[in-house]
């Protein structure tokens, strides 16, 4: 279940690189670079939560069992922005935290929030359906 759950996650990665080449090229000239963040942030949450419902009703994973993935998917996705950003890239922390900062207009935790919150969401859904 948790390595179906890892390239799921994959799947998210991919999603977020298309939805970033997107923004750049598309929203960021129209919108400006804040909005395209926020737009395209928005989009990733909703593909995200749209493929973890998906996964989720097909795994069909207790409850427990989808909290413990979208907490593997969340720690997934904070580990590989340290590693790739911050250790391979050498991104300031404050740079890279600076996504986090809902004050300041930027949406990441959303995504987050939607990677840990979804398939748990989901798989309740579908228990209360049978």
């Amino acid at each position: 279940m948790f390595i179906k759950s890892a390239l799921v996650w994959l799947l998210f990665g991919t999603i977020v690189i298309g939805t970033g080449a997107l923004r750049q090229a598309i929203l960021v000239p129209r919108l400006g670079e804040q909005l395209a963040h926020q737009v395209g942030t928005g989009l990733v949450a909703a593909l995200v939560a749209v493929i973890a419902v998906i996964f989720t009703r097909a795994l069909r994973p207790t409850p427990t069992e989808a909290l413990t993935i979208g907490l593997l998917w969340v720690a997934m996705t904070v580990a590989f922005e340290v590693g790739f950003f911050h250790f391979g890239a050498g991104v300031a922390w404050s740079k890279l935290l600076d996504d986090y900062n809902i004050l300041r207009g930027r949406l990441w935790l959303l995504v987050l929030l939607v990677q840990l919150v979804t398939p748990y969401l989901a798989a309740r859904s579908v228990r209360q359906t049978l």
